[in-house]
């Protein structure tokens, strides 16, 4: 059984499969989700909130309810996996969408994530600011890399490209995420 919000997002995926996502309107959205524009903002607050939800719902579906990693490698595979099986959304929204907010929310989705998941080893619950610096500049990084590798090779080369990035990661988030 569907929710509201998945609605609104199946509308606004609809959407993506031929219009620029920045061209998409919240009254395009309403209208092909058949909802009233109090609906959507009862949601959401814009499309980019709607787009974050999406963003979320698909990493937690894909990577967090199937998690049994054993290692970052194991993790960044599920990460790009996901991007690679929804191609058609990361393409649209990273590279066809003029507006870097989507490369900011995917960003912000995945650095909550990655922090969440390592703080559930430190006995307090926190990650030093340290820790946390690590975990934002490898992720800006290893966006950046990400879209430079996606735009420029096929779906059979992810298993490359997670090793890549895995391999990339420094020494004390690796150890972090063993405890």
């Amino acid at each position: 059984m569907y929710d509201t919000k998945e609605i609104i997002a199946d509308g606004f995926l609809t959407l993506l499969n031929g219009k620029n996502p920045d061209k998409i309107t919240v009254k395009d959205i309403c209208k092909q989700s058949n909802i009233s524009r109090e609906t959507f903002y009862y949601h959401f607050t814009d499309k980019y909130d709607l787009f974050k939800w999406i963003y979320k719902q698909n990493l937690r579906k894909r990577i967090v309810n199937n998690s049994q990693e054993t290692s970052w490698t194991d993790l960044i595979r599920k990460t790009i996996g996901d991007a690679l099986a929804n191609r058609g959304l990361f393409k649209k929204t990273m590279k066809d969408a003029s507006s870097p907010e989507y490369s900011k929310i995917i960003f912000d989705a995945l650095y909550e994530f990655y922090v969440e998941e390592l703080s559930k080893g430190e006995s307090d619950g926190k990650l030093s600011e340290q820790v946390e610096a690590e975990i934002y500049i490898y992720l800006k990084g290893g966006m950046d890399y990400f879209k430079y590798y996606f735009e420029r090779h096929d779906d059979s080369s992810y298993d490359n490209i997670s090793k890549l990035i895995a391999g990339a990661m420094p020494e004390s988030l690796s150890q972090l995420w063993k405890k």
